[in-house]
């Protein structure tokens, strides 16, 4: 149930991210090595509707490919929303990541250090349950679970543990 409301969050968190990144300053310390957008709605059965969006902004790289791309770094921020609209539950929350370190991990996802607040306060908890969220308000090493991939993926109609995405994006953007 987790990782089927992890993917349901992911698809539509990239494709605003992708719009944000584009038209959003980059706000960590020092240049951008990466900037990445996700986006995603579906629905789940006994669920409802749910989708996220957000982008995130990774500098101060510390470690790169052959190729010359960062593969780790000591600043970055995150901003991004989640929302589910259900029989059982519905919430919706903001959060913010101040990241104090990033990586691509062995399994080729995104990992963040850092500190997190969410908005509403009182919605810290829902946000929390989502799989890859951190908790607030610091976290270390954490495995975002979005793929560190340059480039689109596009990821619609992806059906995953019940949950059905009409729309999954994710944008990871290298900047040279």
């Amino acid at each position: 149930m987790r990782r089927a409301l992890a993917l349901i969050l992911l698809v539509p968190l990239a494709a605003a991210s992708l719009a944000l990144a584009a038209a959003s300053p980059a706000r960590a310390a020092g240049p951008a090595n990466w900037q990445l957008t996700f986006s995603g709605t579906g629905t789940a059965p006994g669920l409802g509707r749910l989708g996220f969006w957000g982008w995130c902004d990774f500098a101060g790289g510390t470690a790169f490919s052959p190729s010359g791309l960062a593969v780790a770094g000591t600043s970055g921020n995150c901003d991004y929303a989640v929302y589910i609209h259900g029989p059982v539950i519905s919430g919706t929350c903001h959060e913010n990541l101040d990241l104090s370190g990033w990586s691509i991990g062995a399994n080729g996802d995104w990992f963040f250090s850092g500190t997190s607040t969410v908005t509403p306060a009182a919605q810290t908890a829902f946000c929390e349950s989502f799989p890859g969220d951190p908790p607030a308000p610091a976290f270390d090493d954490l495995d975002s679970l979005l793929p560190a991939v340059p480039g689109h993926l596009n990821l619609n109609g992806l059906s995953s543990g019940g949950v059905t995405f009409t729309e999954l994006q994710i944008q990871a953007t290298p900047i040279p």
